[in-house]
């Protein structure tokens, strides 16, 4: 695996009135790159991409063949619309807060293929 080595001060940014962590690859956590999401999505064609931005985001521009699962609805919904819990999902969003998010939702309800596609 490819890591990249960063310091304390790239590790962690300061956003509002929280810390955030910033992305990097890390497949073990769920964080991959949009090369590794591609390679993905090439090994497995049942692979699933899942935008969890809002409705009005993805109707601006998504992904091909991407499928748009708000975050906010991602949890009431992902069992009805894809049952197999070993079924490779990868989330994405504007900027990766939302997505891994949505990867940890997905980890939570017995998902364990969940990526997200992380933002440098």
């Amino acid at each position: 695996m490819n890591r990249k080595r960063v310091s304390y001060s790239e590790y962690y940014g300061y956003r509002g009135t929280r810390y955030i962590r910033r992305y990097f690859s890390c497949r073990e956590c769920g964080s991959i790159s949009m090369e590794e999401a591609y390679e993905l999505i090439e090994s497995d064609p049942n692979a699933v991409i899942i935008d969890v931005r809002s409705y009005q985001e993805y109707d601006e521009g998504n992904l091909c063949s991407s499928i748009n699962i708000p975050i906010y609805d991602l949890e009431r919904h992902i069992e009805k619309i894809i049952p197999d819990k070993e079924t490779v999902l990868i989330t994405y969003c504007e900027s990766g807060i939302r997505s891994e998010d949505g990867a940890e939702a997905l980890k939570a309800k017995g998902y364990t293929n969940a990526y997200h596609i992380y933002v440098e």
